[in-house]
Order: structure tokens, then C-alpha cells, then sequence
């Protein structure tokens, strides 16, 4: 898998996490523009976590405010378990 397919397969996990009819792309907000609460990013962390078999330490998400933001925390996860 490319690094542009992992990314657009995050954009569909985040689209069907938030059920939201946003068009999402990689500088899109979690907070400004999505709106999601604390509680529905890490539903949407867990998500993520599951689709990918991977696991992302809360401390990880400090940092994390657009989705490509999300989508540099994933691969970083995918390729320490590769």
C-alpha cells in the first residue's frame, strides 16, 4: 500500500468514524472545523487503532489538531510495527 492510499483509507475511517457530511482532507480541523469533542476523537482514535491494528498512546495526541496530523501519527504507528 502507498502512502497516498494509507491516506486516503484514513480519510474514509475518519469520515465514516464522524458520520459527517464535511468534505474531509488533510488540513481539515478536528476542533475548528469538524467540532468534534475530546470524547469523539478517541472514538475516533479507536477506530483508527482497529482498522490498522495498531495502537496509539493518548500522550501521542498532544500535537494532533488536522487530520494529517492523524494521518503522520498512523503510518509512524504502522511502520514500527512492520
Amino acid at each position: 500500500m502507498t502512502i497516498a492510499q494509507l491516506n486516503e483509507e484514513i480519510l474514509t475511517v475518519v469520515s465514516n468514524s464522524t458520520e459527517t457530511e464535511l468534505k474531509i482532507t488533510e488540513n481539515t480541523h478536528l476542533l475548528r472545523d469538524m467540532g468534534l469533542t475530546s470524547v469523539e476523537i478517541m472514538m475516533l482514535i479507536s477506530d483508527l487503532e482497529d482498522h490498522f491494528g495498531i495502537t496509539i498512546s493518548a500522550d501521542r495526541l498532544h500535537g494532533v489538531q488536522i487530520i494529517a496530523d492523524l494521518q503522520a501519527l498512523v503510518l509512524e504507528e504502522i511502520r514500527k510495527h512492520s
